[in-house]
C-alpha cells in the first residue's frame, strides 16, 4: 500500500522547500520568461525610431562627434515622419578608405552593404565624396534611382555646384552649405543626392522621402 504523504503547511519553511524540490524547473522557466519579457519591453520603450537616415558613403571617415552633431542638426530641419512625437536623424557610414580597399574581405563586405542600402525601401538620403559619387553613378544597379536635382531642389543653384552625370544632374556640391560650415565640416568635396521612393503610395515612405528632400534643401542653403 502506497505511503500517504502529507503536504506541509503553506508558506512554512517546509512548504517552500517542498515547492522548490517539486517545481524548481517550472519556477526557473517562469523566471526566465518574465526576465525575457521585461528586457524586451525595456528595449522597445528605449528604441529610437529614426525619421531619416543619412548614408555617408565616402573614401574617408566622419568622426563620431561630427557625425553626431550632423545628425542632431539635421533633425532640426525635418518633420516628425513616423508620428512618435519626436524627430530623429541617424548617420550611417560606409567608408571605402585606402586601408579597407587593401582587404578583399572588407571590399566584399562594403560592396554587399552598399547594394543592400540601395535595395532598401527607406534609405533615400545620401552624402558622397566625389570619388564614391562617381563610382556609384557608374553602377548599373543605380541607374535611374537618384532623383534629378531639378525635381527636388528649391530655387536656382550655381552651375559650379551641380554634379552632372550622363544626361542628368543628380547631386549638389555642399562646399557653400551654411549648416555644414556652422558645424565646422569641410564640405568642399561633399555632395548630397536623394534617391527615389520605390513605393510612393506608401504613406510612411512618402513622408520619409519628403523629409529627405527637406533635409537636402536645408543642406544646400548658403549663408
Amino acid at each position: 500500500m502506497a505511503e500517504m504523504f502529507e503536504k506541509p503547511k503553506k508558506f512554512s519553511g517546509e512548504w517552500f522547500r517542498y515547492v522548490w524540490d517539486y517545481y524548481k524547473v517550472h519556477i526557473l522557466v517562469a523566471v526566465a520568461v518574465i526576465a525575457l519579457i521585461a528586457v524586451t519591453v525595456v528595449e522597445v520603450l528605449n528604441t529610437v525610431h529614426y525619421d531619416v537616415n543619412i548614408n555617408y558613403i565616402a573614401s574617408n571617415v566622419l568622426s563620431f562627434d561630427v557625425s553626431d552633431n550632423l545628425a542632431n542638426k539635421a533633425a532640426e530641419q525635418i518633420e516628425d515622419g513616423n508620428g512618435d512625437g519626436e524627430k530623429h536623424v541617424s548617420v550611417t557610414q560606409l567608408n571605402f578608405t585606402d586601408e579597407a580597399m587593401q582587404n578583399a574581405n572588407q571590399i566584399m563586405a562594403l560592396e554587399n552593404k552598399l547594394m543592400t542600402v540601395f535595395a532598401s525601401e527607406d534609405e533615400m538620403m545620401f552624402l558622397f565624396d566625389e570619388a564614391m559619387l562617381k563610382d556609384v553613378l557608374d553602377m548599373s544597379a543605380t541607374e535611374g534611382v537618384f532623383v534629378p536635382v531639378s525635381q527636388w531642389a528649391d530655387g536656382d543653384l550655381s552651375e559650379e555646384l551641380l554634379y552632372e552625370y550622363g544626361d542628368g544632374i543628380y547631386a549638389v556640391n555642399l562646399k557653400n552649405s551654411a549648416i555644414l560650415t556652422e558645424l565646422g565640416i569641410d564640405a568642399s568635396g561633399m555632395f548630397v543626392a536623394v534617391r527615389m521612393n520605390y513605393k510612393p503610395e506608401d504613406e510612411k515612405l512618402q513622408k520619409s522621402f519628403e523629409n529627405c528632400v527637406a533635409l537636402a534643401n536645408s543642406l544646400i542653403k548658403e549663408s
